[in-house]
């Protein structure tokens, strides 16, 4: 999941760039809705991706405390 929650960011960043960088080459009715749905989608995938890494972070911290509480 956070791999694909990382391409999902990687593709938003992309789609904005090349939306704004392509301005001159698409209709300016659609520029407002691809910068739109690149921003919506990063934003989400983001978050997503920012919950899932702290959530796996918890569950390493646990696991270190029951590999020192082993020995």
């Amino acid at each position: 999941m956070i791999k694909l929650l990382s391409w999902v960011l990687v593709f938003c960043i992309a789609l904005y760039f090349f939306g704004i960088m392509g301005m001159a080459f698409i209709s300016p009715s659609l520029i407002p809705i691809i910068v739109i749905v690149a921003i919506v989608l990063g934003v989400i995938s983001a978050g997503l991706l920012l919950i899932l890494l702290i959530k796996e972070r918890i569950k390493d911290k646990e696991g270190e405390k029951n590999d020192l509480n082993k020995y």
